[in-house]
Parts: structure tokens; C-alpha cells; sequence
């Protein structure tokens, strides 16, 4: 109906929930994420729940990544969501479509990766 010849604002967005459960105790997070965050400086034995969101700029785009960790019913369990937003604004003709994407899904990946930590890429590994 419409011939879209250019695009003004093109972007790949993956959003990463991880159940994290207490059994029987208050979640820890740091099992499986490790934030931009040092919460070592905080003083405090345990995180009860934060968010964090950093807009960054990369070679061929800007990459927005948000964490969030918050405690979910029932007790004791929580969720940590990573949020990765690859996008770009610049006028983009649709035959870039896909290096765009195929750059920007790298970009994502390479993030999420160096944001888990190496327990939960062994239990991602062995979930059927």
C-alpha cells in the first residue's frame, strides 16, 4: 500500500527476564547478573532491588542497556530483566536493513554475555 523507501529511526530490542528464586531465603542476584553497578560501595549485605540505564555510543549505533533487578510474589523470588535497545536515527535506506540488524544483534549479544555470569551460561547450557 505504501513504498517506504527510508527509514528515520531503525532499532533491534531483545528484553531478558531471569527468574531468580531464593529457595527459602531473599533472591541473590549476583548469582547470575553481574551490573554495571559496584554495590560493594554500598555498604549494605544485601540489595533488596535497583535499575540502572545506560545509553551508550558504539561504532555504528547507539546501544541503550537497562537492568533491573525487583522482588516478585510469591516470597522469596525476584526478577532481573536485561534490556538491550540497539538503534540508530540516522535516515537509513531499507537495503541496510539487514547488516543493520546483523551488526546490532553483535552488539546485544556481546552485552547480555558480559552481563551474566559464567553459573548462568552453564545453566542456560543444560535447560532442555
Amino acid at each position: 500500500m505504501f513504498k517506504v523507501e527510508v527509514l528515520t529511526r531503525m532499532g533491534l530490542r531483545y528484553i531478558n527476564n531471569i527468574h531468580i528464586h531464593g529457595n527459602g531465603q531473599r533472591p541473590d542476584f549476583s548469582v547470575y547478573i553481574k551490573p554495571y553497578a559496584d554495590f560493594g560501595r554500598t555498604g549494605s549485605k544485601k540489595i533488596e532491588q535497583f535499575g540502572i540505564d545506560v545509553l551508550m555510543q558504539k561504532e555504528d549505533c547507539f546501544l541503550n542497556a537497562r537492568s533491573e533487578f525487583a522482588p516478585q510474589p510469591p516470597a522469596p523470588s525476584a526478577i532481573c530483566t536485561l534490556d538491550f535497545d540497539a538503534f540508530t536515527e540516522e535516515r537509513t535506506g531499507l537495503g541496510q536493513m539487514e547488516s543493520f540488524l546483523e551488526k546490532s544483534h553483535h552488539h546485544i549479544q556481546l552485552e547480555f554475555l558480559s552481563h551474566i555470569t559464567e553459573e548462568y551460561k552453564q545453566e542456560m547450557r543444560t535447560v532442555k
